[in-house]
C-alpha cells in the first residue's frame, strides 16, 4: 500500500519539463455567448483541440468544437466551428501556464443563418492558463472571441477542460 501512495504521488508530481513528442488533446465544455445581431443564441458547447508545441513559448492547436443552438427564428440548430490557433505561453512548463491566442476559424451551421449560406469564416483572439499537475496532466480554461466575416458578428466562447500531452 505504501508503494503504491508513492508511486501515486511521483506520477501526479509537477516536475517541470519532460520528454514528450510535444503533442497534447484537450477536451472541454464551456459556452458561446453571441450579441443580439448573431444569428444563433447563446447555447452550450464541446470541443476537441489537438495541439503540438512548437518551441518553449508556441503551440499550434487544431480545434473542433460543437453547440447545439438555437436561431434567432428559435428553430433548432447545430453549430459548429473548426479552428486553427497558434498560442503564446508566457511561463510555458510552469506549473502555471498563461497564454494568449490568435487564430482562424470556420463557423457552420446546419441551417442557413448565415443569410442563404450556412459557413462563416472568422478571426479568433483570447486568453487563458493551462495548471499542470503533472508533466502529462492539465487543467485549461480560455476566453476569446470570434470575429465573423459575415457583417462583421462577433461571438465569445469560454471553455474549461483537462490537457493530457503524450
Amino acid at each position: 500500500m505504501l508503494l503504491l501512495c508513492f508511486t501515486a504521488i511521483r506520477v501526479f508530481a509537477y516536475d517541470g519539463q519532460a520528454d514528450f513528442s510535444g503533442w497534447y488533446v484537450s477536451p472541454s465544455i464551456g459556452g458561446v455567448v453571441t450579441h443580439r445581431n448573431f444569428p444563433a443564441k447563446t447555447a452550450p458547447l464541446v470541443g476537441l483541440q489537438l495541439g503540438y508545441d512548437v518551441d518553449e513559448y508556441w503551440s499550434a492547436e487544431l480545434g473542433l468544437w460543437m453547440s447545439p443552438a438555437r436561431s434567432r427564428a428559435d428553430d433548432p440548430m447545430t453549430l459548429t466551428q473548426g479552428t486553427l490557433d497558434g498560442l503564446y505561453h508566457f511561463l510555458h512548463w510552469e506549473a502555471l501556464d498563461p497564454y494568449l491566442f490568435i487564430g482562424a476559424g470556420i463557423f457552420h451551421s446546419d441551417v442557413a443563418v448565415f443569410d442563404s449560406c450556412k459557413t462563416s469564416l472568422g478571426l479568433r483572439l483570447g486568453g487563458g492558463a493551462f495548471y499542470y499537475f503533472s508533466d502529462r496532466f492539465a487543467l485549461r480554461a480560455g476566453l476569446g472571441v470570434t470575429l465573423c466575416s459575415y457583417k462583421a458578428r462577433v461571438a465569445a466562447m469560454g471553455n474549461a477542460g483537462v490537457t493530457w500531452s503524450f
